[in-house]
């Protein structure tokens, strides 16, 4: 009893701590650092008593990583929704928060009946979903993180991926990438070349890259170092259209650096690298009130983006597991 009363108390201190950072830190890592005391706790305690049934012991962990980055997903909704209101990204983030929780608890509910054949396989494959958005969220944060700083080699190329237009200027969010690409631009002397790169929607009224090109002009880069490259649509053919140009303009080799928003860069990573381009990925800071819809849309994106190579390996271990 009096290990069960200890146990609550360090719980109960990691929340206070969390609360208290929030207040004085809002949108700081360190606001994370107590939940991740409190998980990691919460972990060791799982193993320990555990320790006669592995599995569970698994399967337990696998519950707290992802009741954890549920929890933060519905905290970041809960947020925006104060100061933007309901809209269908929040209600959208509200069920994939649900769906990671009840995913999560798919395996140890099987075992507990022991099911077998074809409920226990939905079973798994329910449980590595609710694993798989968890630690993609999570990924897609630290690597966010990791890449806010610009790099310490020269580039010659800078690539910004477009965003939607409000009339015929950036939105917010495209104005972001460009004033990232403008502060790398004038940090490394004012000479490498600025690739525009986005097409133009059904509901726009011009390019995505004539309205960067436009920008960056307005701000002092002379035209001749901006490229426009106005007819990808998707973040691929951004990458793909990308590289013919620089390749037509400048040749071969470049060293380029995408800058795109945080949540966005490793999608613009891993089609970077697909298309044989030398690049490093540079992150705008997100509004921290669109957090959960950019993680949201981004993950499922990448999802959506690597299914076809790591797919059949996924579902043959899935059949495989006991």
């Amino acid at each position: 009893m009096a290990a069960m009363a200890f146990e609550l108390l360090v719980l109960l201190a990691c929340i206070i701590a969390y609360a208290i950072c929030r207040r004085r830190h809002p949108g700081s890592f360190t606001c994370v650092i107590p939940l991740m005391t409190a998980t990691t706790w919460v972990l060791e305690r799982a193993c320990t008593q555990a320790a006669q049934a592995p599995r569970l012991g698994a399967a337990i962990i696998v519950i707290m990583i992802c009741w954890w980055c549920a929890g933060s997903l519905a905290l970041h909704i809960c947020t925006s929704m104060r100061t933007r209101g309901l809209s269908l990204i929040a209600c959208l983030g509200c069920v994939l928060s649900l769906c990671i929780v009840a995913c999560s608890l798919a395996l140890p509910v099987a075992m507990g009946a022991k099911w077998h054949g074809a409920a226990l396989f939905c079973a798994n494959a329910l449980h590595a979903c609710g694993l798989w958005f968890s630690l993609s969220i999570a990924a897609l944060d630290r690597y966010a993180h990791a890449h806010r700083c610009n790099p310490k080699d020269y580039v010659d190329v800078i690539i910004v991926p477009g965003a939607a237009l409000r009339g015929s200027r950036p939105s917010p969010f495209l104005t972001s990438r460009l004033e990232r690409a403008l502060e790398l631009w004038r940090e490394q002397g004012c000479y490498a070349h600025i690739v525009v790169s986005g097409g133009q929607g059904s509901d726009e009224c011009a390019s995505e890259a004539s309205a960067m090109h436009r920008y960056l002009a307005e701000q002092g880069v002379p035209d001749g170092l901006i490229i426009d490259e106005s007819h990808s649509t998707t973040t691929k053919e951004n990458m793909r259209y990308s590289r013919l140009l620089i390749e037509e303009h400048l040749g071969a080799g470049m060293r380029v650096a995408v800058v795109s928003t945080d949540y966005h860069l490793p999608r613009c990573a891993m089609f970077a690298a697909s298309e044989g381009l030398d690049a490093v990925s540079v992150g705008a800071s997100s509004a921290h009130r669109a957090w959960s819809r950019g993680y949201i849309r981004e993950t499922v994106a990448l999802t959506r983006a690597i299914l076809p190579t790591y797919g059949i390996p996924i579902l043959i271990a899935l059949v495989c597991m006991p």
